[in-house]
């Protein structure tokens, strides 16, 4: 029979993603989009009929644009765009600290 080691793992409370370290999880947890704090298009309350929903959310965001992984800030399409936060990603499709965001119900 094989022996098998058991091990800990954490885990992130708004996408069940798992780490191994506490640190990993923690960071991945303060970034991630299902954070409500993160205001991010996955925990918003939708709003109104989408006519186009490869173009603009619910709330009537541009979903074309690239915004900053970080400050939610329109930008570029290339990595480093955003000055105040140049280690960021650019994100499309998804926005993050949004000014449309709405609470879920």
């Amino acid at each position: 029979m094989t022996d098998v080691i058991e091990s800990v793992a954490f885990r992130c409370p708004h996408c069940k993603r798992v780490y191994l370290s506490k640190r990993g999880a923690v960071i991945h947890a303060e970034q991630c989009f299902f954070n409500p704090e993160r205001r991010s298009c996955f925990t918003c309350k939708p709003t109104g009929d989408q006519q186009d929903i490869l173009r603009f959310c619910a709330n009537g965001v541009d979903m074309s644009l690239y915004w900053c992984s970080v400050c939610g800030d329109e930008i570029d399409y290339y990595e480093g765009a955003c000055e105040k936060h140049p280690n960021a990603k650019p994100l499309n499709g998804l926005r993050v600290q949004c000014d449309k965001w709405e609470v879920p119900a």
